[in-house]
């Protein structure tokens, strides 16, 4: 069995106009909203062996914020090819995952992360900035993802707005 979580980056600021959009960073929303999705991979038992991220700016910002929040140590991947993939980008990066890996967990951008959980739940749920998806696999290898049908159980979206109600 594989865990596998999706993690759009946090809210970024747009107040900069002349900056690249890969070097947009978080804005204060964002960087409180992080810890708090932190929190929740922490209280739900899903903190994962593997991250990989995009390398954004806004992405490594919160990877930073949210492993904070572990109380272990986590092995962090930055890939260039994440960066607004599509996803089958995705996927075939979530193939080339070593099998000792039982959760990942990949930080990226929209639309590809929401088109991804579409595929993977066959569900159409908004993804906004800070929204996580956790869902488990039932395979042993990574590599066999997205080829073959496997059971997938959504074990739970959470969204940054939903956990400022409570």
């Amino acid at each position: 069995m594989k865990q596998l979580l999706l993690l759009r980056h946090a809210k970024s600021s747009w107040d900069e106009p002349g900056i690249s959009d890969h070097d947009r960073p978080l804005n204060n929303r964002g960087r409180r909203n992080a810890p708090a999705m932190g929190g929740v991979i922490m209280s739900e038992g899903i903190v994962p062996d593997l991250i990989v991220s995009s390398t954004a700016t806004r992405t490594r910002e919160t990877v930073e914020l949210v492993s904070a929040e572990f109380d272990a140590d986590v092995q962090i991947v930055f890939d260039e090819a994440i960066y607004h993939a599509a996803p089958g980008t995705l996927m075939a990066r979530i193939r080339t995952t070593p099998d000792q890996v039982g959760t990942l967990m990949l930080v990226g951008h929209n639309p590809g992360m929401e088109e991804l959980v579409h595929q993977l739940t066959g569900k159409f749920e908004s993804f906004p900035t800070g929204a996580l998806a956790a869902m488990s696999i039932d395979t042993d290898q990574w590599s066999d993802f997205g080829l073959v049908d496997l059971v997938m159980n959504q074990l739970g979206l959470w969204k940054p707005r939903e956990l400022e109600d409570d």
